[in-house]
């Protein structure tokens, strides 16, 4: 029985990544990149896997989570044909899914905004330092659209724990 719950949490973290790339997927073009869901299956991945339904610690349901985002969003990236955009992703939505799960423990219930919102400015900062070097000052041009994307991101992973019961 032992045996078996230990692969809960790398089987789930496999699925929320499954679940992340294809939010990802669903994506609007932006002069610099795309605009998608996937920040919905960021937070949502950290709320599952540090919910108490699958006994994991603290420590390796943060990590699942971290690794599931980074995973599923860099590889988004590069099949959507923004592979260069892949390793910013990769680091980026690694923290913040590592980070969301991380204060979750903080922030129970119908708290967990908190811990999503207190997370969501590494999407906008990350990605204008990653695009300035790429790109300079026209990489201003992205942040309107990363802050509103990790926001409504935050809202709608919110609202879709609630209804989960997670």
């Amino acid at each position: 029985m032992q045996a078996r719950r230990a692969t809960y949490g790398p089987a789930l973290a496999g699925l929320c990544a499954a679940l992340i790339l294809l939010l990802t997927l669903l994506s609007i073009p932006l002069p610099l990149g795309y605009m998608n869901l996937g920040d919905v299956g960021v937070f949502l991945a950290a709320c599952l896997l540090m919910s108490g339904r699958i006994d994991l610690p603290i420590r390796r349901g943060a990590l699942y989570a971290g690794l599931a985002a980074a995973a599923g969003g860099a590889l988004a990236d590069v099949l959507l044909g923004f592979a260069a955009y892949a390793p910013a992703t990769f680091v980026i939505k690694g923290l913040m899914g590592l980070g969301c799960a991380w204060l979750l423990r903080l922030f129970p219930g119908k708290q967990r905004i908190f811990a999503m919102l207190a997370v969501a400015p590494l999407v906008p900062l990350g990605y204008l330092c990653f695009e300035y070097f790429l790109y300079g000052p026209t990489a201003m041009l992205n942040v309107w659209a990363n802050a509103l994307q990790v926001l409504v991101g935050a809202g709608l992973a919110y609202v879709s724990a609630i209804a989960l019961k997670v």
